[in-house]
C-alpha cells in the first residue's frame, strides 16, 4: 500500500477521483459565505431602492429649464468647450422627454411611490433570501447524501 498525500482522502472520506473537486461543496464555510453574500446583496438592494426613491422624488420636482441652462453654463475643460454647447443642445429633447415621463410617473404614482418601491424591494429581498436558502439547502443535501454513502 502506498503512503503519501492523497487529496481525495483529506478528512478520511473516500470520494474517488471526483471527490477532490466536490470537496468545497461540503465545506461549512461555504454556507457561511453564501449567507454573508446574501446579506451584502440585500444591503445593496436596499441602497438601490432608497436611491431610486430619492432620485424619483428629486427628479419629479426638478425645474428642467433652469437645470438645462445650468448644464450649459457648467465650467468645462478647454478641450471639451467647443462641443459642450452643441452636445447639450442635442440632448435637450431627451431631457424634456425625461421630464414628461417622470412627470407622468409622478402623477400616476403620486403618494404611492414609496409603497410601490417598497413592494419591489420586498420581492427582490425575498428572492435574495430564497436563493441563499436554496443554495444552503443544496449544500445540506449534498452533505447528507455523502454521509449516507460513507
Amino acid at each position: 500500500m502506498k503512503s503519501g498525500f492523497n487529496p481525495c482522502n483529506l478528512y478520511g472520506y473516500k470520494f474517488g477521483k471526483i471527490g477532490h473537486y466536490l470537496r468545497i461543496t461540503y465545506n461549512p464555510a461555504m454556507t457561511l459565505l453564501i449567507w454573508i453574500l446574501a446579506i451584502l446583496f440585500l444591503g445593496f438592494w436596499t441602497l438601490l431602492a432608497w436611491l431610486s426613491h430619492k432620485l424619483l422624488l428629486w427628479a419629479g420636482r426638478l425645474p428642467w429649464d433652469q437645470t438645462l441652462q445650468q448644464i450649459k453654463d457648467l465650467p468645462v475643460p478647454a478641450f471639451v468647450a467647443p462641443w459642450w454647447q452643441q452636445t447639450v443642445d442635442v440632448l435637450a429633447p431627451l431631457l424634456h422627454m425625461t421630464e414628461s415621463v417622470l412627470g407622468g410617473a409622478m402623477q400616476f404614482a403620486g403618494a404611492a411611490l414609496p409603497f410601490i418601491i417598497g413592494i419591489i424591494w420586498l420581492f427582490g429581498g425575498f428572492a435574495i433570501v430564497a436563493l441563499a436558502a436554496v443554495a444552503s439547502g443544496g449544500i445540506w443535501w449534498f452533505k447528507r447524501n455523502r454521509q449516507r454513502r460513507d
